[in-house]
């Protein structure tokens, strides 16, 4: 009688992907998509891609931002032209901008953890944010600007990075 109750307990204490869990994620996934091809013109132009997995991760969480950056990628590169520009196929993943896009995957996870353990008030959402994008920015400018995978890490190439992502962004010279 006692292993009955344990394994009814156990089964409770694990927690199953419920099906609003999948819905959000699925709506995240395609919001994530949407904002692929919403582009901002400046100099350089950016998409609000970026803003959607930061969003996210901060309304989801890690896990299920994770998963839904995840299907997000996956869609992709089975061949939905979701990627910025209409892309698709393993071609985007591996060409100068890939470095970007499996670096959501990290912002999500990075940004959705500090939310999840750190608090949800606005000015850490926005620090947090902050954060993930870094190492979005980090680890796709390394790609985008190396040309080889995976990213190589040094002090040279942090400075090429920060050139090439985010001097065209700033007023500075």
């Amino acid at each position: 009688m006692s292993e009955t109750t344990a394994a009814a307990e156990s089964s409770k204490k694990k927690k199953k992907l419920r099906t609003v869990d999948i819905a959000y994620i699925g709506l995240f996934a395609a919001l994530i998509a949407v904002c692929a091809q919403i582009a901002v013109p400046m100099t350089v132009s950016f998409t609000m891609q970026t803003f959607a997995v930061c969003l996210c991760a901060g309304l989801l969480g890690w896990k299920r931002s994770t998963v839904s950056v995840i299907v997000y990628i996956l869609l992709g590169m089975v061949g939905l032209p979701i990627f910025t520009g209409f892309k698709s196929g393993v071609a985007a993943i591996t060409g100068p901008t890939g470095g970007y896009i499996v670096g959501f995957v990290l912002t999500a996870l990075i940004t959705g953890a500090l939310v999840q353990k750190f608090g949800h008030k606005f000015w850490q959402l926005i620090l947090f944010m902050v954060i993930g994008l870094t190492v979005c920015y980090a680890f796709g400018g390394t790609r985008s600007e190396e040309r080889r995978w995976p990213p190589a890490w040094c002090h040279s190439c942090c400075r090429s990075v920060a050139r090439s992502c985010w001097q065209p962004y700033l007023p500075i010279g």
